[in-house]
């Protein structure tokens, strides 16, 4: 049937990039975009101070895949009295049972949406499977009979969506002397694709993010959300973090090239300290350990000094290799921006030997959850880990569930199971007073002893729990609110060794330590943090997709064209540590959210790249290696320099560029300013803007080393 459809059309006018989006106003409404303000950065910018420096430049990031084991699948089949059963692999069962119903045209109570173990999710799986769903509901309900759908590598790729791209454009204001920042004013657009999806919810979170672990007393982001005519662009892990890090690392290193200063300790000048508030407001308070305990403990443990001054060395003897090493810490918000996310439940229920089922709303992915929920209702009734089983989740069980995203599904789900269980608990202890002492052998025999019991007196052994994160939500229109429940903090110290003649790069050494409370399972948070690592060397460092620019179709839609890390991109030596006697006060037992974070560490590899392609001699006159003339559009210019055949011609290029780019750091400006859109207005530079495009290929690499910088159209 597919085969006999014949599609007639016509060829019409489109916008396939974010640069064309950009110089067209191709915007979503509203069109205005959101802004985020603290201090007054507008009059910093007016009247700076004697001796600031002004930076300006852009940052651009790619589309990247999210590459699941799993692709997009669904299964519907008619049940009983009209309902409609609906397997899928989705994150998001209840936005599925909502969708499915408004396709059918009844109410939700005639759709059970389920989902058991997914293969992988990243984010793809909270929006993008809705249409699927929908088609194989309706075939179901029209043939009487089940239907599944299991989409192809190709197809998935191609028609799912990836991360957004972002680019950034930037103004900042830095003390020269102490290389602190003043002042920071970032226009950030992203490309959605042909419709919205969770386009505003990523910007909300990029702008959120975009002052990392810093503190910039006067502050001005504003965003704005294009449409291209591309398939939608979706969640992916991070949710606008990893975009955002990567436009204000660029900025710290170039503060640190500026001034002169190693950039590790300009990062410490400018980390937050207690008492400081975020952009948003929020208070950075005792239990923010990032300066006081992360930073200074790993600085320490990975011995980040004498591998830096021995990099050098190693790099003065200019071989075929050079080493790079690069700190990096982070802060990283828990929770939905969106307050009415901030909830679960769960259902537990005791069987009469002791044993005890679970159902919550949360999804498992591969990331563990259902072991951190186990493990929850295990501690709260006091029982071996192994009577716990947890069932598929099912919205006939556990209704107006939250997507299982934001890091958030661990705190959310526990608590709710752990409040069923203490309901269930009350119950217990009444029909434990009226029991006669005894001994037992084991804390597993009295409480097998004690259910049945109960059961014999008519308690009621099972129990709905139910949590909410309360106070948390962010008002953009009055720039109120509190857009988290808490904060992850984290440092990574990464090292590289750079083939000069190839592009390869060997990951020799990672060290990370995350604050992450009172671990539920520490197994299961490390290896979190290895593959939200690995997972992060391909954003920045690998992965690369292609399309044809005069179709809109997808290259690299395969996993022959479209590389992602493997088991031997795994740094040499891989070390996690979890911060020790750490508690969270926001989160069951003290723990904190694992998921997301990792994944932003992996910049750290980018910069220690970085810093391994400056030490050869052509590159040691770039400022971050990376610049290029502001000439049309920046999307689509590669952060790269010329072949070394190139070198002598490029070098000259650079050294006219640099010695504008100087004259505009160093205060010789013409007086810019921020317009009323939140674009730069004014200013010096020559016509000259510092551009940072990720990733940073092999391919990139190689001709980096050669210290040119590459034509526009190339």
């Amino acid at each position: 049937a597919a085969a006999a459809v014949r599609v007639t059309y016509r060829p019409l006018p489109s916008v396939l990039s974010l640069s064309e989006a950009v110089e067209a106003e191709n915007f979503h409404p509203p069109y205005s975009g959101l802004l985020t303000e603290y201090g007054n950065a507008p009059q910093m910018f007016r009247s700076p101070p004697d001796g600031a420096l002004l930076i300006e430049g852009c940052v651009s990031t790619p589309r990247t895949e999210h590459f699941y084991l799993e692709t997009q699948s669904a299964r519907a089949a008619p049940g009983d009295n009209g309902v409609i059963e609906i397997d899928s692999a989705t994150q998001n069962p209840t936005r599925v049972q909502l969708e499915v119903a408004r396709a059918l045209g009844v109410p939700m109570h005639r759709v059970v949406s389920r989902a058991s173990k997914v293969g992988g999710a990243f984010g793809g799986k909270e929006s993008r499977n809705l249409g699927m769903c929908c088609a194989v509901a309706v075939a179901a309900a029209a043939a009487r009979r089940p239907v599944r759908m299991v989409l192809s590598r190709r197809e998935d790729m191609s028609t799912s969506g990836q991360r957004h791209p972002f680019l950034f454009r930037y103004k900042c204001l830095v003390e020269a002397a102490s290389a602190r920042l003043l002042a920071l004013d970032i226009e950030a657009f992203s490309d959605t694709g042909f419709s919205l999806d969770y386009a505003w919810p990523v910007m909300e979170i990029a702008l959120t993010h975009l002052d990392n672990a810093y503190f910039v007393p006067n502050f001005r982001a504003r965003g704005r959300v294009c449409k291209t005519n591309t398939p939608t662009n979706t969640a992916f892990r991070g949710f606008g973090r990893p975009q955002a890090l990567a436009c204000i690392e660029t900025i710290m290193e170039r503060v640190a090239h500026l001034t002169g200063l190693p950039s590790h300790v300009v990062r410490e000048r400018n980390m937050y300290r207690k008492n400081q508030r975020t952009p948003t407001g929020m208070p950075i308070n005792d239990d923010f350990k990032l300066l006081s305990r992360v930073w200074p403990q790993l600085l320490q443990t990975s011995d980040y000094e004498k591998r830096l001054h021995n990099a050098h060395a190693f790099n003065a003897l200019k071989g075929r290799y050079r080493r790079g090493l690069a700190l990096l810490p982070l802060k990283h918000g828990i929770g939905f921006a969106t307050a009415h996310l901030n909830q679960a439940a769960a259902l537990v229920s005791v069987q009469s030997d002791g044993s005890v089922q679970l159902s919550h709303g949360g999804v498992e992915m591969g990331q563990g959850l259902d072991s951190k929920v186990a493990w929850a209702v295990s501690q709260a009734l006091s029982t071996p880990p192994r009577l716990v089983h947890v069932l598929p989740t099912s919205t006939a069980r556990c209704a107006n569930t939250s997507p299982t995203a934001c890091s958030s599904g661990s705190d959310l789900n526990s608590a709710a199971a752990a409040d069923a269980c203490h309901r269930i608990l009350r119950r217990l202890e009444r029909v434990k007073a009226n029991m006669a002492p005894r001994s037992y052998a084991s804390r597993e025999e009295e409480w097998c002893h004690l259910v049945e019991c109960a059961y014999l007196k008519k308690v009621q052994l099972s129990a709905s729990g139910f949590h909410a994160h309360e106070g948390v939500g962010f008002d953009w229109a009055t720039q109120t609110g509190r857009p988290f429940m808490y904060f992850v903090t984290a440092a990574a110290c990464c090292e590289v060794e750079l083939d000069v003649l190839t592009g390869a790069v060997s990951f020799e050494r990672v060290d990370m330590l995350l604050d992450l409370g009172r671990s539920l399972q520490p197994l299961v948070d490390r290896g979190q943090v290895e593959g939200a690592f690995l997972q992060g060397l391909g954003y920045y460092l690998m992965e690369d997709m292609r399309w044809d620019t005069s179709s809109g179709a997808l290259i690299t839609d395969s996993p022959s064209t479209y590389k992602i890390p493997s088991a031997a991109d795994t740094p040499l030596e891989l070390r996690v540590d979890i911060l020790s006697d750490s508690f969270n006060p926001h989160a069951i037992l003290g723990s904190r959210g694992v998921g997301e974070p990792p994944l932003m560490l992996a910049a750290s590899a980018f910069l220690a790249t970085q810093m391994a392609i400056q030490s050869v001699d052509a590159c040691q006159r770039i400022p971050c290696a990376f610049d290029l003339p502001d000439v049309g559009p920046p999307e689509g210019r590669c952060a790269e320099g010329a072949k070394h055949g190139e070198g002598r011609e490029a070098q000259a290029h650079a050294d006219e560029r640099v010695g504008k780019e100087y004259a505009t750091a160093n205060g010789k400006y013409g007086g810019g300013s921020i317009g009323d859109g939140g674009g730069i207005e004014g200013g010096g530079g020559g016509g000259w803007h510092h551009v940072v495009c990720f990733p940073l290929t092999p391919e990139k690499r190689l001709l980096a080393a050669g210290g040119g910088v590459l034509r526009p159209d190339q």
